[in-house]
């Protein structure tokens, strides 16, 4: 089975929803004409059409919805009408007794929400405004592809999605070799990891903590092999940061014969004192080979679009 996948990474501005919202459908319209259809699959960051430095709950407030519904669900229900695709947007969520949650919603091609999924893993900033942790922790569901219209897809797919700090220890004081997250992606055989992400550059000023701090060992890790040559913009902080991705998911290694795609939604651009790193990416891990390939990368200034088609199963 094929499968196209678009990666939006966008600098939203606060208080220019509508302009953050044009923004995505134009990055989405320039997609070359593809023989085969429009993308299956739009993933957009952490909180996409807002910024994610919020310094407080009031802050906030203004822009939750309740999930399901809002200006947030209704932009990703016309991108996936529109493009007969599925598309995962991160945005604030409010319940009906006043719980944030920092969340990601999946909407279908028929404009259907098809999951809501909580931040278990709950960052500073999150804290700050006021975040509640998932109660239920790390999932796993299958996405149906042949809902997309696309008469190329004829499999379920098993997802996992983890939002940006879902992929580092718990609070930083979890053992660095727990992986809470990957270990979760492994026990339940995923096939597609989706991270939408609000992930700091390593020379953003408002960082306390990095993950140069802790004692790594990667010898035991397989290297990132790049398929599309070099990593869009270049830089040794972009590299850095797909290793480091990497290999908080590298116990998926563990699986048997198994194609493993990965994609990372991350923000670009500067909110006060943070600064993201961008590097949105699709990875491909070839368990079988204990392989995993780079196939395609934003640099971390771009507001762009990644677009790929990529196999989801070994051939045997």
């Amino acid at each position: 089975m094929k499968l196209r996948i678009a990666v939006l990474q966008m600098s939203s501005r606060l208080n220019q929803f509508r302009s953050n919202v044009a923004k995505a459908h134009d990055l989405v319209s320039q997609i070359p004409p593809n023989p085969l259809g429009t993308p299956q699959l739009i993933v957009f960051s952490e909180l996409a059409l807002t910024i994610y430095n919020f310094h407080s709950r009031s802050s906030l407030l203004p822009y939750c919805e309740i999930v399901g519904k809002g200006e947030n669900f209704r932009m990703a229900q016309q991108l996936s009408i529109k493009n007969k695709s599925f598309t995962l947007l991160g945005y604030p969520e409010i319940t009906e007794d006043s719980k944030i949650y920092n969340s990601a919603m999946l909407v279908s091609p028929l404009g259907k929400l098809v999951y809501n999924y909580r931040k278990t893993h709950l960052y500073e900033s999150d804290e700050n405004f006021g975040c509640s942790e998932s109660e239920v922790g790390f999932q796993s569901f299958p996405i149906d592809f042949q809902d997309s219209a696309h008469k190329s897809a004829k499999e379920i797919i098993k997802c996992s999605i983890g939002i940006c700090m879902d992929l580092n220890p718990y609070k930083f004081e979890a053992p660095f070799e727990k992986f809470e997250f990957a270990t979760h992606c492994k026990e339940n055989d995923v096939s597609l990891v989706l991270c939408p992400m609000a992930w700091l550059h390593s020379e953003s000023p408002s960082i306390t903590k990095q993950p140069g701090d802790w004692d790594i060992e990667m010898q035991e890790v397989p290297q990132v092999v790049d398929t599309n040559g070099d990593i869009r913009g270049g830089s040794e902080s972009s590299r850095s940061s797909i290793e480091y991705w990497w290999l908080r998911l590298s116990p998926l290694l563990a699986l048997k014969d198994k194609l493993i795609t990965i994609v990372i939604c991350n923000r670009s651009g500067l909110e006060d004192d943070v600064l993201y790193c961008g590097t949105s990416c699709i990875l491909q891990l070839d368990t079988s080979k204990r392989k995993i390939h780079l196939l395609g990368s934003l640099g971390w200034k771009d507001e762009g679009l990644l677009f790929r088609e990529v196999d989801t199963m070994l051939e045997l």
